[in-house]
């Protein structure tokens, strides 16, 4: 390699660099083994290794003299100086320091004392007052009724606890709906209202204007042996939106919590679910609404009015019963349309709904191998009569009249309060027992405007604002209630062994029972003739239809006739007409005795009110 024009330097600089560093390296060891780190201390050389001992040395020293008692010459001078300089003792000193320093005459000044106020709802209040803690209105008495229906496919399987419920196929479930009014204008209204004893209303911005509804409780009470047995609260639907098991730490929720209730419970979408639930899915749809149930009662109590004129009454019986087959036609369409039985024709409509609601099959296409085409011809059979009685009657479709005698519109009187001022809430209770009483009670559970206010409370008040939750008093008590099973038993007529022709092989009386049973999300009716100790009802299919159009139904009841005992004020007319006498039944497994009477059950419109 060449090195023409490098200078030594530039050629060897590293080494040169390395040379130095190793130089004041050598320099710094002897440096290190030549002097050690040695410090003077009182011009006495200290070595590393007796630092540990010198200072041990110098705070001994420093405590002895601080415990000395000896007060050194020169403080001892010091103080003395003072004392002939000054005028003040040191007695004189300490009194004059605690002695009080303002002038000698009371002040004038009037006494007060400092209060905060606080603007809210366009006034000034003081922070101190009390604000009022009202008691609110309870629910109105609960009414109470029972429904009947088919769960849909997969509910079951769904929601275990419905397994124990639910044990046979197909689903049918019954259940007992309980609901009540709770007036929200008046709990409103007291939150406005000063207190009795002149308590402040709360602030709008603490309730906004609303009550927040967070749960429907509802207590229950079977009677037992005459005796009422203790109230036990009913549980929610499987799968029902609530906050029931959160509430019941409600001590322990906080104003987080509060906001998390409160988003769902101001949703319009889902604030409904938890006081107006919906009931599991089913087929039928056959439940209806408190109002709708209210109506019919109403509509039922107007044809058993003894004012009523007979012809309408009569009528009004004829288009309950033609309603009742024609939701039974509608079922076996919609079954066979499920299953795939309908031909070339095709099959019409979808079926409408049950328990008299409006519905029929659409129109299809005709067509002679329709196999459906007989049920087809006696729905529309069905649906022509239903008409024709329903403009006899003047009623609409829902029910309803449309026009006065006079030609005019029916004048419909408006409730004088809004429509959201006073609402239903209701719950369902699945786990009533067939034949057993029960009666109910309502209470709601609202959301707590005080809560999470300590600071705007005085003290005696500060609990009220501990809870997120205000329980309103429980209604009354409801009229007792027997769940009744998917089994009805009738009687069509009655001629006892004293009206000589008609009365039976045997001589002892006949009659004519009429047995009901819900399948399948459907009642479904059919007739026996039976004598004392013959048996009522046996598997068979309802009155019309045959094995080429269903399965056969259990129509057995486990009653069979004891006796067919006369009226003692029947008219001859009544025994020959099978309206003298009275059926009495026992029951196979037990000695329950039951009596029905073809007089009182003629007169049955709904299979659901039917009393055993």
């Amino acid at each position: 390699m060449k090195n023409k024009g490098i200078t030594i330097w530039e050629n060897r600089a590293e080494f040169f660099v390395l040379g130095a560093v190793a130089i004041v390296f050598v320099v710094y060891l002897i440096g290190q083994f030549d002097s050690p780190n040695i410090r003077e201390v009182d011009r006495q050389p200290v070595a590393p290794g007796e630092w540990h001992e010198k200072l041990k040395e110098t705070a001994i020293q420093i405590k002895r003299d601080q415990e000395s008692q000896t007060v050194p010459p020169a403080v001892e001078s010091a103080i003395e100086t003072g004392r002939k300089l000054s005028s003040v003792d040191l007695a004189d000193f300490q009194a004059q320091m605690i002695a009080r320093q303002g002038p000698e005459t009371p002040s004038s000044i009037p006494g007060y004392r400092v209060v905060p106020a606080v603007s809210g709802d366009g006034e000034v209040r003081v922070a101190n007052a009390k604000f009022v803690d009202p008691s609110l209105m309870p629910p109105t008495k609960p009414e109470v009724y029972q429904t009947f229906d088919l769960l849909q496919d997969g509910v079951v399987e769904e929601h275990e606890s419905l397994a124990t419920i639910v044990t046979e196929e197909p689903h049918d479930i019954s259940w007992i709906t309980v609901a009540s009014q709770f007036n929200i204008a008046d709990a409103l209204l007291r939150f406005r209202t000063n207190g009795p004893d002149g308590e402040l209303p709360l602030r709008e911005r603490w309730h906004g204007n609303r009550i927040d509804l967070l749960d429907v409780r509802v207590e229950r009470e079977e009677l037992v042996d005459g005796q009422w047995t203790d109230a036990q609260m009913i549980d929610i639907l499987p799968g029902q939106l609530s906050f029931r098991d959160r509430l019941a730490n409600h001590q322990e929720l906080d104003a987080a919590d509060r906001d998390e209730i409160l988003a769902t419970v101001v949703d319009p979408v889902t604030r409904t679910q938890i006081y107006q639930p919906d009931f599991l899915p089913t087929q039928r749809g056959r439940w209806v609404s408190p109002e709708k149930y209210q109506a019919d009662e109403a509509m039922q109590e107007a044809m058993d009015n003894a004012e009523m004129d007979p012809k309408r009454r009569t009528l009004m019986k004829k288009l309950a019963r033609e309603i009742r087959k024609r939701d039974e036609i509608l079922a076996l369409l919609q079954r066979a349309q499920e299953s795939g039985l309908a031909g070339s024709g095709g099959a019409g409509g979808g079926a409408g709904g049950g328990g008299g609601t409006r519905g029929g099959a659409g129109g299809g296409g005709a067509g002679t191998s329709d196999p459906l085409a007989p049920l087809k011809e006696r729905l529309a059979q069905s649906e022509a009569k239903i008409a024709s009685y329903r403009q006899e009657l003047g009623l609409d479709q829902d029910g309803n009249e449309i026009e006065t005698e006079s030609g005019g519109e029916v004048q419909v009187e408006e409730n004088p309060l809004d429509q959201t001022d006073e609402i239903w809430v209701w719950a369902h209770d699945i786990t009533a027992e067939m034949g057993h009483t029960y009666r109910y009670r309502v209470s709601v559970v609202i959301y707590n405007p005080l809560f999470a206010r300590k600071l705007s409370l005085v003290e005696e008040q500060k609990h009220l604002a501990e809870s997120l939750i205000k329980v309103v008093d429980s209604s009354v008590w409801s009229e007792p209630l027997t769940a009744q099973p998917p089994l009805r038993v009738l009687a069509s007529s009655a001629i006892p062994a004293s009206a000589g022709a008609n009365t039976g092989r045997l001589g002892y009386g006949q009659a004519t029972a009429e047995v009901r049973r819900f399948y399948g999300g459907q009642w479904w009716s059919n007739t026996f003739k039976v004598q004392p100790g013959d048996v009522v009802g046996h598997p068979g299919y309802p009155e019309g239809l045959t094995s080429a159009d269903m399965d056969p139904v259990d129509f057995s009841t486990g009653w069979y006739v004891v006796d067919v005992v006369p009226r003692i004020d029947a008219t001859g007319v009544e025994i020959r007409g099978g309206k003298g006498a009275r059926i009495v039944l026992q029951h196979l497994e037990d000695d329950r005795i039951m009596v029905i009477d073809p007089q009182v059950d003629s007169g049955d419109v709904d299979p659901e009110e039917a009393a055993l």
